[in-house]
């Protein structure tokens, strides 16, 4: 009898402890149940589509399942199937893994069941971008495809646009929408749809590829995808790098020029007035600056100190003073002069800006229309 007793007791205590294992949910007799067959779905870095089976017992009279999930790269979600719920998940790029969570609503459950879908570690894109500068006005990038044969669409998009439309994230929905676009460019410049879509393509490697004319303190996608101009199909998925301009803290500055003409050349004399922090000063064909208005003359300025920035930070990347010495080797402080070499006849735009101490630009340019003969008039 003791014997038994003690099993009875040993059983007792195994099922007890079974209970807070498996931390069953309690089914009270006649109320609905919903079991998800697979709690857990391990999804592979290329996503695809999935479909988990669930029972449902009990069921109330005219109630329907719904789902519930905030996650924008577990997509599609159907239940129009009986006893299955379907949904697809988008590839990875990311570094690290993803988990999301899909729940099932049901009137009446005491309980909410929910499929955890858990992605691996993202593969890496056909074309990767790596941002080098997002100045006021000027956008610097490289683009860099696996393959350096593949034609590809780059585009730099407004990130606010691209988001309200649901366009980020979602290749096709991109793609349908550039085709949207490039018709309309081929409608308003005229010309077919291929030659508007080539007018956007690229192919290999870009360094210091730049894009001019952003507004300042704004949010920016650059985006990239292989295609295919003859089928006027994409060929590879769709490669995102969202960007924020910086905003422009403007010092108002003058600055003094003087144009002397030498045997050598022409050399340039830049004074600022009662400013004493770093500026630079670039050369302009006064023909490709003609018409621009004040916001335009900002944007190809800026552009040239981006480009020189660059080049000069790329030069001596892994150099302890790179950043620090960039102002000495780059920009002015003081009074300046550099003798050029330019023809006779032509006409050129001198423009100078301050340059702040993170080595952004800073200012509105000051410039002065000149010939080899001297300055011809301030602008």
């Amino acid at each position: 009898m003791k014997r038994t007793l003690q099993i009875c007791m040993l059983m007792g205590l195994t099922l007890l402890v079974g209970c807070f294992l498996d931390e069953p949910i309690e089914i009270v007799p006649g109320q609905p149940d919903l079991k998800i067959h697979t709690t857990e779905v391990a999804v592979t870095a290329d996503g695809g589509h999935f479909e988990v089976e669930y029972t449902l017992l009990n069921p109330v009279q005219d109630a329907e399942l719904s789902v519930r999930s905030e996650c924008s790269w577990v997509k599609n979600i159907d239940l129009t199937k009986e006893g299955v719920v379907a949904f697809d998940v988008a590839a990875s790029f990311e570094k690290e893994g993803r988990s999301a969570t899909i729940e099932l609503i049901y009137p009446e459950l005491s309980y909410t069941p929910s499929i955890v879908v858990n992605q691996a570690v993202g593969k890496e894109h056909s074309i990767s971008f790596e941002l080098v500068s997002a100045a006021a006005t000027t956008v610097t990038l490289n683009v860099t495809p696996q393959d350096d044969e593949l034609s590809y669409i780059l585009i730099l998009g407004n990130g606010k646009y691209l988001n309200d439309n649901g366009l980020l994230g979602d290749d096709e929905a991109l793609w349908a929408s550039d085709m949207e676009l490039f018709q309309g460019y081929a409608d308003a410049f005229g010309g077919d749809i291929q030659g508007a879509a080539e007018a956007f393509m690229q192919q290999g490697e870009l360094d210091l590829y730049q894009f001019s004319g952003v507004a300042p303190d704004a949010t920016y996608v650059a985006y990239a995808y292989g295609f295919d101009l003859a089928t006027m199909k994409p060929t590879t998925e769709v490669s995102y790098l969202e960007i924020t301009t910086a905003a422009i803290a403007d010092s108002v500055l003058g600055f003094e020029f003087d144009v002397v003409a030498t045997g050598e050349g022409v050399t340039l004399k830049v004074l600022p007035e009662e400013y004493d922090g770093y500026y630079y000063y670039t050369v302009f064909s006064a023909e490709d600056v003609d018409g621009a208005t004040s916001e335009q003359l900002r944007s190809y300025c800026e552009a040239e100190w981006e480009i020189a920035k660059a080049v000069y930070l790329y030069a001596t990347e892994g150099s302890e003073h790179s950043f620090d010495s960039l102002f000495e080797e780059l920009a002015y402080a003081g009074a300046s002069e550099q003798t050029v070499h330019i023809a006779d006849s032509s006409e050129y735009v001198l423009c100078a800006f301050g340059i702040d101490s993170q080595a952004m630009m800073n200012s509105s340019p000051v410039s002065c229309r000149f010939t080899a003969k001297g300055v011809v008039s301030d602008m």
